[in-house]
């Protein structure tokens, strides 16, 4: 059996496809299947994909049609040998040891899941760290986390066991393309019996200079809409009393979201009509949330999106920067 499936969703990939396949080819370890999943590419991707295949045996190609990147991150675990899987997007890079480490731990520590650090990249050279540093790795310490967003939900700094995800059914959820990969995490660490493992070294290269129309940037009330889908599903499988703060949190990030996608004031409403008593709710009862922020919500509520949008720009942009330079130099 192979040891590790790795598992590249491709879509209009033709301009930096061949360097994440090469540091793959790059990987010290050996022992592991790649995965293609060309999501009906309209350029020269999919040919690409096919090239690779040819010329390479550890390479499956799979082409479909355009259904988005659930869907084809799926389409690849359904297909995926190895006993532990790993994702990857085909405008990023990894290092050339990242299959060796986070296999070795996995197995030393009979782990079913293991965490680590990664990289955003502004450039090819310089790049912040994102160190995840888990409080506890208990299943449920991880989801509160996951919620929270004091650790990210991306599957592609996670090794997970391929029989662990089978175990509890754990897939992508289909027709959502917004918070998929947390949403999938979140299905997974909602089972107690999880072993988690965390190596504190970064593998992963995300660019974030090359392409501009990624989803995580390209935001639209489909993006909001997807994100209160995972909302719904998360508050339904949790007891509310005992991740009241958590899910809040979620409800108050569901607006932000709004504020940085491209609705107008009539999706706003659309989006957010049974929710809007929350929504205020939330912002009355919360003495702590900065003055700023809370204003611009409710302009949004209002319905002036534009200017809830341009003030919370000028928040976080302006105001905690200068804060935090304040701070340090007052320390």
């Amino acid at each position: 059996m192979i040891s590790v499936s790795v598992i590249v969703p491709v879509y209009n990939a033709e301009r930096y496809i061949e360097r994440c396949v090469n540091s793959l080819f790059a990987q010290t370890f050996t022992d592991y299947e790649l995965i293609l999943v060309d999501d009906g590419s309209t350029d020269g991707s999919g040919k690409m994909c096919d090239d690779y295949a040819q010329s390479n045996p550890q390479v499956c190609v799979i082409h479909q049609t355009n259904q988005g990147v659930s869907a084809a991150r799926q389409k690849g675990l359904d297909a995926a040998n190895g006993q532990y899987v790993i994702f990857a997007d085909p405008d990023d890079w990894v290092e050339p040891t990242m299959l060796e480490e986070l296999l070795e731990v996995a197995i030393n520590d009979d782990a079913d899941v293991v965490i680590c650090d990664f990289w955003i990249n502004s450039s090819e050279e310089t790049g912040d760290r994102k160190y995840q540093n888990p409080r506890a790795l208990s299943s449920d310490s991880v989801l509160r986390q996951l919620i929270s967003g004091e650790l990210h939900g991306f599957t592609w700094n996670k090794l997970y066991r391929s029989s662990c995800l089978k175990k509890h059914n754990v897939a992508f959820p289909q027709g959502i393309n917004y918070s998929e990969d947390l949403w999938f995490n979140c299905e997974l660490f909602l089972n107690q019996d999880v072993k988690v493992a965390y190596l504190q070294k970064p593998f992963y290269h995300y660019d974030y200079y090359s392409n501009s129309s990624g989803l995580s940037r390209k935001l639209s009330s489909k993006s909001v809409k997807d994100y209160l889908s995972f909302i719904d599903f998360i508050h339904d499988e949790l007891q509310e009393s005992k991740f009241r703060d958590e899910l809040a949190m979620l409800r108050f990030n569901a607006i932000r979201l709004a504020f940085r996608s491209d609705c107008s004031s009539s999706e706003f409403y659309s989006i957010f009509p049974e929710r809007s008593k929350e929504f205020r709710k939330i912002l009355s009862s919360s003495s702590d949330m900065p003055f700023g922020t809370k204003y611009g919500l409710l302009l949004a509520l209002k319905g002036r999106l534009a200017s809830g949008h341009l003030l919370l720009k000028v928040y976080e942009r302006i105001y905690v920067p200068i804060a935090r330079a304040f701070a340090k130099w007052r320390d």
